[in-house]
């Protein structure tokens, strides 16, 4: 990789006040990608705005089939801009809108995977179209494409030396960049059978991982009579080498759960496979999946795209009947023609299982579902046109899952759906204009349900007795049915703040969580003290309140957000082993509300304008060295660590509320161990809502350290907030 940015360094110039644009090219599996996003890591904080627009040609696929060239350049330089400069909903009435509003913006833009003219056209036609200093990254596997639109500063990914090849396959098979002892000629010879791009090396490398010489041995006359040298047999060769069990569920992945978040795919394959958390690790073992963390309830799936390719290739061929030409008959459909085939051609649907159609805009009407009696799980993401759901999905009797998050014209629910005795997830969260749910319905296998943000709901939703997880912020709901105390499973309950609450004791003995957003209150009731299992306290825009009292001892996480008042904390933890702090906008704590959340949390994000003395070792920008006094051998040792945020746009208004949340993330090396990163716990990232100035992000952790010499690396994704500096010190 040193090499790699080396010669882009060289190319991107970034001292002159150009505008330059440089072209990645390669073929698939060659690294295009991986070179890009170190780059956009290392440079992005330089630069006044950026961007790094992933597998753009997928976009072009998902656009509505009836759109022209026009139309789909409208559409996709609107979804560049409103990343860009965290703009959601901007209208775009010309193709001249990205150069009136970046023309005067130094800008790192990176456009992954690009395979049409009409997407440069779109989002980078001209370098006047942005200001001085600028810098338009594009990768492609289409060296003509580069040419066509005047991209003379092109560097072309080669193919690793047999050396390179050879270290970067010990990489993934040994942790190191070289064999283990007795490996040696065992490690040349796969290597050569390989070939040397860089994708096959790491999915074999990670094949071979923790085998013994005996298993390489025995595998070797296979891989000989088996490789073609073809990227396709060196990647068959690895879905061969699964369980049965294992090739399903990547198959799973490549055809329907790619670049999705892991929890819930879990739970919709929960009764499918034995243990999904085990398969989709050992998944990530062999390289055929990354599981990349974004938040800490949100981990995402991700599949190269030529290990989709070969999985929707498996489906397509899959012996036993005439598949590719019975699209019916496949055991996953994901070309939209053959979907299409088969809905217009009202084919029977019996052997419809999952039905995917997020983010379907347009859709204002389904499918008879009258046939679809082994469905399971439906999926109707931001299918922000749909008003209704046809009656006949109460013959869906084997649904399990049913998602209709922001279905924002979502009116009604029918009353079929008491069918549903199956049905265990109900997502409704953002359909702000259902009024109701069916009543006199009794779903007794539900045990979550999402009515966040359902702004106009007013009755308590009695549709299920099993319960566990039930969250009703920010709806209209103010009473609590005395029956829940009959809810044996209920686990959680998140709430809106109504003083009729307080009238309700069989609800303050339930609430989990409580949510405030009263811009006239001025302080805490003292009511809410009687809430005896309250773990979570929200509070948003409630402008005029300024102390925060002593709550339930249960309390282990308050999360307040644009109280422009508060100075005091007067509460304290109790022993709970999570004590989360997140005070964003909250720009009058006083010392002593400071101090507090420094020595009394676990994790917290507040005000500040500099890293604490307190933190040993301290530096500008995103990483960190840490010597160590003595040399650990294979022990734990305890952190904390620290990072100051700013806001990257320049907007000192309320506007900046609004935008994105970001992510923080830690890697931890040891000196001179490549490719190997420390464990770390809890292991996960941090999500920071939107800041109007610098803020400062803390939080404890255990790692397993074996060097004296660790290196502490602090990344950010979303375009809301940059790294200023970073500290750290040993507990």
């Amino acid at each position: 990789m040193d090499a790699h940015m080396k010669e882009m360094e060289s190319l991107l110039c970034l001292d002159s006040d150009e505008v330059r644009m440089i072209g990645i090219w390669g073929p698939s599996g060659i690294g295009k990608t991986t070179i890009a996003r170190v780059l956009y890591s290392q440079f992005s904080e330089n630069f006044e705005l950026s961007i790094f627009m992933e597998n753009i040609k997928e976009l072009m696929y998902t656009r509505p089939m009836c759109s022209d060239e026009y139309n789909a350049k409208i559409q996709l330089q609107k979804q560049f801009l409103s990343q860009i400069i965290n703009h959601k909903d901007m209208e775009l009435p010309h193709l001249g809108v990205a150069q009136d509003r970046l023309n005067d913006k130094r800008v790192l833009i990176v456009l992954d995977s690009i395979d049409q003219s009409i997407q440069l056209d779109a989002i980078a036609k001209e370098t006047r179209w942005f200001g001085h200093g600028s810098r338009i990254i594009i990768t492609t596997q289409d060296q003509k494409l580069l040419k066509a639109h005047g991209i003379n500063h092109i560097y072309k990914v080669e193919f690793p030396s047999a050396y390179e090849a050879y270290q970067m396959f010990c990489i993934y098979a040994f942790g190191q960049n070289f064999p283990n002892d007795g490996f040696e000629e065992l490690a040349w010879q796969v290597t050569k059978l390989l070939g040397h791009l860089p994708l096959g090396l790491r999915v074999m490398g990670s094949h071979f991982r923790g085998m013994s010489r005996h298993e390489w041995v025995n595998a070797l006359p296979r891989l000989k009579i088996r490789l073609d040298a073809s990227i396709q047999s060196i990647l068959k060769f690895s879905y061969d080498a699964l369980c049965e069990e294992d090739k399903d569920l990547f198959l799973h992945i490549a055809c329907l759960f790619n670049n999705l978040e892991m929890v819930g795919v879990e739970d919709y394959l929960a009764l499918s496979f034995l243990d999904v958390r085990q398969g989709f690790h050992l998944l990530a073992e062999k390289s055929l999946i990354n599981l990349k963390f974004l938040s800490t309830k949100y981990t995402r799936i991700e599949m190269h795209n030529l290990l989709v390719q070969l999985g929707r290739d498996i489906v397509r061929h899959k012996p036993g009947h005439q598949s590719i030409c019975e699209p019916g008959k496949r055991q996953f459909l994901v070309d939209a023609r053959d979907i299409c085939e088969i809905l217009i051609d009202n084919t029977p649907l019996g052997n419809l299982k999952r039905m995917y159609l997020s983010e379907s805009k347009h859709l204002k009407v389904l499918p008879d579902l009258s046939t679809a009696t082994n469905l399971e799980d439906l999926n109707l993401f931001k299918c922000s046109s749909l008003p209704e759901l046809p009656s006949s999905i109460g013959n869906a009797t084997n649904l399990r899952n049913l998602n209709l998050e922001m279905c924002t014209s979502l009116v009604e629910l029918p009353s079929s759906m008491g069918s549903l005795y199956k049905l265990k997830r109900l997502g409704l969260q953002g359909c702000s204009k259902l009024e109701e749910l069916p009543t006199n319905i009794n779903l007794e296998s539900l045990t979550y349900l999402d009515l966040t943000d359902c702004l106009l709901i007013k009755s308590f939703p009695e549709i299920s007795t099993n319960i566990k997880d039930l969250r009703l912020r920010k709806t209209a709901i103010k009473e609590v049915p005395s029956t829940i105390k009959s809810w044996s499973q209920l686990r959680k309950l998140e709430m809106s703040y109504s003083e009729n609450l307080k009238e309700l004791p069989h609800a303050l003995d339930i609430i989990t969580s409580l949510y405030f957003n009263d811009t006239e209150m001025q302080e805490i009731p003292q009511w809410v003290k009687e809430i005896s299992h309250l773990q979570t306290l929200m509070l948003e825009g409630c402008k005029r309140l300024i102390t925060l009292p002593q709550l339930s001892y249960s309390l282990s996480k308050i999360h307040v957000r644009n109280c422009e008042s508060l100075e005091r904390l007067n509460f304290s933890f109790e022993n709970n082993p999570e004590r989360a702090v997140v005070l964003v906008n909250c720009f009058k704590l006083n010392k002593e509300a400071r101090e507090f959340i420094q020595t009394s949390s676990t994790s917290a994000i507040l005000p500040s304008t500099e890293v604490p003395t307190n933190f040993t070792y301290r530096a500008n920008g995103s990483s960190i060295m840490v010597n160590l006094n003595h040399t650990p051998l294979s022990t734990t040792l305890r952190f904390r660590a620290c990072v100051l945020l700013d806001k990257k746009v320049d907007n000192d208004t309320d506007e900046a509320a609004d935008r994105e949340t970001t992510v923080v993330f830690l890697n931890i090396t040891e000196k001179g161990k490549i490719g190997v990163d420390v464990s770390w716990r809890p292991g996960r990232c941090f999500l920071v809502p939107p800041i109007l100035r610098e803020h400062l992000l803390t939080f404890q952790f255990e790692a397993d350290v074996t060097s004296n010499k660790l290196l502490f690396s602090f990344n950010v994704e979303g375009n809301q907030a940059v790294i200023k500096e970073c500290g750290v010190f040993q507990l």
